[in-house]
C-alpha cells in the first residue's frame, strides 16, 4: 500500500524519551539518601522501570501515534502519563479536526465506482464545510488520481489528477494525460469481477491517499495521526 500518512518524527519521539528518562533518573539521584552508590543505583533501578513501562505503551508505531502523536496534533485526545491517572491538553499543533477528510463510495455492478463523495474541513474548525461529488465514474485507481472509462470496459477512457486548491483548500479533479498518472491499475469487470468488493479497503485507502497528497501538496504542514475505514467509506 502506498503510505501518504506523515508521522510524528521518530527523531523527535527518541529526544522525548531520552529527555523523560534522564530527568526521572536525575531526580531520583537528588532525592536519594545514603551514599552516592546507593543513590546511582536507585536512580539506575527508577531508570530501568520508567524504560520498561515506556515500552510497553509506547514501544510500537500504534502506541507512538495514540499516545504521542494524536495528543500534540488534536485537541480531542488527551495526553496521559504513563500509569494514565492523569490527563491533560498537550496539544502542540493548531487548529485540528477529528476528521478532516471523508470518502464515501458506491460501487455499481459493472464493476466501476460509479459515485464518489469527498467531504473536507477545510479550515480544521471540526465542521466539514466542503462537499464534493465526483462527476465521473472511477474505473480504475492510481495513486494521485483516478482513470475513467465506458461502465465495465476499458475503453474512451479518461485520466483524471487530484488538485486541491491553494487558496481554499477544496479538491477537485483535472483531466491530464496519462503519463502524469502513477501506480494506476483497474477495478472494473473488464479486468475481474467483483474487484472492489473483494478489495475495498485497498481501493480506499489508495483513493484517499491521493486525496491527501494533493492536499499536502498545497499545505505541507497538514499532518495525518490516523485513518479508519467503515464499510464503503474511509476516514482521515
Amino acid at each position: 500500500m502506498r503510505k501518504h500518512v506523515k508521522y510524528l518524527n521518530s527523531l523527535n519521539v527518541f529526544f522525548l524519551v531520552i529527555t523523560i528518562l534522564f530527568a526521572a533518573a536525575n531526580n531520583s539521584m537528588s532525592a536519594g539518601t545514603g551514599s552516592n552508590t546507593n543513590n546511582i543505583q536507585n536512580a539506575k533501578d527508577v531508570a530501568a522501570t520508567i524504560g520498561n513501562d515506556f515500552l510497553s505503551k509506547y514501544g510500537s508505531k500504534d502506541g507512538i501515534n495514540q499516545r504521542i502523536s494524536q495528543p500534540i496534533t488534536s485537541s480531542g485526545t488527551p495526553m496521559k502519563t504513563i500509569d494514565n491517572s492523569t490527563s491533560f491538553t498537550g496539544q502542540l499543533i493548531c487548529p485540528s479536526s477529528n476528521d478532516f477528510l471523508e470518502v464515501f463510495v458506491t460501487p455499481a455492478s459493472s464493476g466501476d465506482i460509479l459515485n464518489t463523495m469527498i467531504k473536507i474541513d477545510t479550515n480544521l474548525d471540526g465542521t466539514m464545510d466542503y462537499a464534493y461529488t465526483l462527476p465521473v465514474a472511477i474505473s480504475g485507481v492510481c495513486a494521485n488520481g483516478i482513470i475513467s472509462c465506458d461502465p465495465g470496459t476499458w475503453n474512451n477512457c479518461k485520466n483524471y489528477e487530484w488538485v486541491a486548491d491553494p487558496v481554499t483548500g477544496k479538491i477537485t479533479i483535472q483531466q491530464i494525460g496519462l503519463n502524469r498518472l502513477g501506480g494506476c491499475y483497474c477495478i472494473n469487470n473488464s479486468c475481474g469481477s467483483n474487484l472492489v468488493f473483494s478489495n475495498t479497503a485497498t481501493i480506499l485507502k489508495d483513493i484517499g491517499g491521493g486525496i491527501v497528497s494533493a492536499i499536502q501538496r498545497i499545505n505541507p504542514k497538514t499532518s495525518i495521526t490516523e485513518s479508519r475505514i467503515d464499510g464503503t467509506a474511509i476516514y482521515y
